[in-house]
């Protein structure tokens, strides 16, 4: 059996106590059917066990059905009805003291609250609609400064009114979303928020509307209510169960979008917690646009790298070969280039190895990659260490996929990072001494 909590605004044994006062005052203009009714209506003021007084109060309605007190006593039927956890009871009651007097701050409040915790019961969306209008077309009336208990504060009086207005712009909203009216219940859950900022339910509603409308631009609103929701401590938050579950999703979600990146994700948490909406101009870069911007950065810095790589993804995708005989066998490559800006006309790679005789070089197009690139001199260049930057332009001659390998034919004067000169040979082989034939 699911048991609510006693409500923000009314208590049951507030709610009923003033019930009580009210009836006091309503006496003289009523009457009693009989003393037995009177009797009735004695002892069930004076029980304090929930069951108890509310077989009394059926024994009242069903003896005096049209009883003067009529409106009093159904509204005791519902308040009881809270404290014994009946849900379905407390909507039919409440529905039943409205049809008395429609204006019933009790009934109204149960209802608009109700709504929203009974998601299966679709018939309600109508009822519960009417119930948080109602309340908030007489909210002044409510709580005009004459109805405010001596007893309460005046911060105590404006903060109930608040926290009542919340409730039903909460509820609206829950109806709109219902209905797939994402505008709609995102412009009362504003209100509804604004009214009173710590509800997570609301804030994980807001992403769940914003993320339905499929809008990338407002992505990052919907992350920055997620934040909220998976955010919050104390009042107004998640159970820690139920926060945990958010938490892990917004976790995910974040990175999704974003990328790994712990410094954000906890600077957005403690945005989110700030304010109960996104600020002006609130932007999360999501990973294509990051992806984007890095590119950027990396062809300003690395033009040659950068026309490299776009050269490889030709050459080593499925049409490679042709890509090669019909573009760029026999072109001077890679000719004058400007990428972001940046002009150059030679490629630069780093010395895997030089060839004995000086005339061939074998280059590995970053530091730490392995040989790409081969380069046919007409003249012959001193050994070089491993890793020598090198720069050159070419003619593109053989290509081969299976090992990878772009073989140029390069003049001299159009490579730096080489010395000029014979290269070492390569050592001869010690000649093969055969053991001497003794004659016999």
């Amino acid at each position: 059996m699911v048991r609510f909590k006693i409500g923000k605004i009314f208590g049951v044994a507030c709610a009923v106590l003033t019930l009580f006062t009210a009836l006091a005052q309503e006496a003289p203009k009523k009457n009693w059917q009989d003393r037995a009714e009177y009797d009735l209506y004695d002892a069930i003021v004076k029980e304090a066990t929930p069951a108890k007084r509310m077989e009394l109060l059926n024994q009242w309605k069903e003896k005096y059905p049209k009883s003067d007190y009529k409106y009093e006593r159904t509204s005791l039927m519902l308040n009881t009805n809270q404290q014994l956890g009946k849900v379905a009871d407390m909507i039919s009651t409440a529905k039943e003291v409205l049809e008395i007097e429609p204006k019933d701050l009790n009934a109204l409040y149960w209802l608009t609250r109700l709504t929203t915790t009974n998601p299966q019961d679709t018939s309600l969306l109508d009822t519960g609609e009417k119930a948080a209008n109602g309340l908030l077309s007489n909210l002044d009336t409510f709580f005009a400064d004459a109805k405010k208990p001596a007893q309460t504060a005046p911060e105590q009086w404006t903060k109930a009114k608040s926290d009542m207005d919340a409730l039903a712009n909460k509820t609206l909203g829950w109806i709109a979303m219902q209905k797939k009216d994402g505008p709609g219940a995102e412009k009362f859950f504003v209100k509804s928020l604004e009214k009173t900022a710590n509800d997570a339910e609301i804030s994980y509603w807001m992403y769940t509307i914003i993320r339905a409308s499929k809008d990338m631009a407002r992505y990052p609103d919907a992350l920055f209510h997620l934040a909220r929701a998976a955010s919050m401590t104390g009042p107004g938050a998640f159970a820690d169960a139920q926060r945990k579950q958010v938490d892990d999703f917004f976790v995910k979600a974040y990175n999704g979008f974003h990328g790994n990146d712990d410094a954000g994700l906890a600077e957005l948490r403690k945005l989110s917690l700030s304010q109960t909406a996104p600020p002006a101009g609130f932007k999360i870069k999501n990973i294509n646009e990051i992806m984007s911007e890095r590119m950027t950065e990396f062809r300003k810095t690395k033009p040659q790298l950068a026309f490299w790589y776009e050269l490889k993804k030709e050459l080593t995708g499925e049409n490679g070969e042709k890509y090669f005989a019909d573009g760029m066998k026999g072109a001077a490559l890679p000719g004058k280039q400007s990428i972001e800006g940046v002009e150059f006309s030679k490629l630069k790679g780093f010395v895997e190895s030089v060839k004995p005789g000086g005339k061939e070089v074998v280059l590995k197009m970053e530091e730490t990659g392995g040989p790409e690139i081969t380069l046919k001199l007409d003249a012959p260049v001193k050994p070089a260490d491993p890793n020598t930057v090198v720069e050159f332009e070419g003619i593109a001659q053989v290509f081969t996929r299976e090992p990878f390998m772009l073989t140029f034919e390069v003049e001299r004067d159009k490579v730096t990072g080489l010395e000029a000169g014979v290269a070492a040979p390569a050592p001869k082989k010690a000649p093969i001494r055969r053991p001497a034939v003794k004659k016999k």
